[in-house]
């Protein structure tokens, strides 16, 4: 599988863009007040500023930021209904992938009693947050294994994609975590760290974070179970070919938390009642692993080893919004209305 050139991917934003200012008032009206933003004075030192308490590794800081992932936890759980009672499923399984620092496993045993959460998240030693929930170790009812998914090579479907011997050898794990266990639940909200990544391997690190999600996700998620994920931008062309996928075999919304995703491009996608075994999952699956593959080689410079990949099935951009341009909009524009008006009230006033 080859990976998308920077023209590909740019003719296929257009084609979006175009699509989508044409059907709706609300997105049209979104990029007209984004574009003021960009060329207001103000922005970019408001920007800088939250990047910087963002990067802050302040005690404090931390703290907001665990409480911050409960407050949406809560607000995922009015919306949606993602954790049903103890009265109605006392064995309920949930499985939180980039964990740290575990405002969403909190919500879990929060709104169900009975509830046990099994995380995977990056250790503080190679740059993880660390996890703020209260005597965790102690708790049977939480698990966590600590590691970069972003290696999970065997997981993936490639555990010979480095020769022995190989200077990356050690890069890649063989690692199977919660082999053969399936989950209700599927949380998947990581972002690249800054600075872990900062050398050769920074290349696709994004793209490989977002695929090992949705495997490891897709390959632990139980018949009619709920999945969620951080995303970026609904119209992002790697985005939309996500959604129309998901929208075969799960029942997809979006939601934007408020107030601390409103002015952002980020939302999460909620699949309920998702089939993994439907056919464009096995054909997601598939590709995903095989982008996870080409870019990992691409990154680490290794030259392809004889692994056989399939060739992807990448359809055109065109059909995907003939199919699913409609529905596309129709689940975004609640959120496009949201940072629309945030952005307005922040910087427009």
């Amino acid at each position: 599988m080859s990976i998308p050139t920077p023209e590909q991917i740019d003719q296929d934003y257009k084609r979006i863009i175009s699509f989508l200012e044409s059907k709706s008032t609300i997105f049209a009206e979104l990029r007209c007040v984004k574009k003021e933003v960009w060329e207001s004075p103000g922005a970019d030192e408001h920007y800088k500023a939250e990047k910087q308490r963002a990067a802050s590794s302040a005690r404090k800081q931390k703290s907001y930021f665990f409480q911050m992932m409960k407050n949406i936890g809560d607000q995922f759980q009015y919306k949606h209904w993602l954790i049903p009672p103890v009265s109605k499923k006392s064995d309920f399984e949930a499985l939180d992938i980039c964990m740290a620092p575990g405002g969403f496993t909190s919500t879990v045993l929060k709104h169900n009693c009975l509830a046990k959460v099994y995380g995977l998240t990056l250790s503080q030693k190679d740059g993880g947050n660390e996890i703020l929930i209260k005597e965790w170790k102690e708790n049977p009812r939480i698990e966590i294994q600590f590691m970069d998914i972003t290696t999970l090579s065997a997981e993936f479907g490639f555990p010979d994609l480095v020769s022995p011997g190989s200077p990356c050898e050690l890069q890649f794990s063989s690692l199977i975590p919660y082999k053969g266990r399936m989950f209700d639940l599927v949380i998947c909200d990581g972002q690249v760290v800054a600075g872990r990544h900062d050398g050769p391997t920074s290349k696709h690190a994004a793209t490989r974070l977002s695929c090992a999600q949705i495997i490891l996700g897709l390959q632990r998620i139980k018949s009619d179970g709920s999945f969620v994920m951080l995303l970026h931008q609904t119209y992002r062309p790697q985005v939309v070919r996500l959604l129309e996928a998901f929208s075969h075999f799960s029942n997809i919304a979006l939601f934007k938390p408020v107030p601390c995703h409103a002015k952002r491009k980020s939302f999460y996608l909620v699949a309920k009642n998702v089939d993994p075994h439907h056919e464009r999952a096995c054909r997601l699956l598939r590709d995903l692993k095989n982008s996870w593959r080409a870019c990992t080689v691409d990154a680490f410079g290794m030259g392809l080893s004889e692994t056989s990949v399939d060739e992807a099935t990448t359809e055109d951009m065109e059909d995907i919004l003939q199919s699913f341009g409609e529905k596309l909009i129709r689940i975004s524009q609640p959120i496009w209305e949201i940072q629309r008006d945030a952005l307005k009230k922040q910087f427009l006033r």
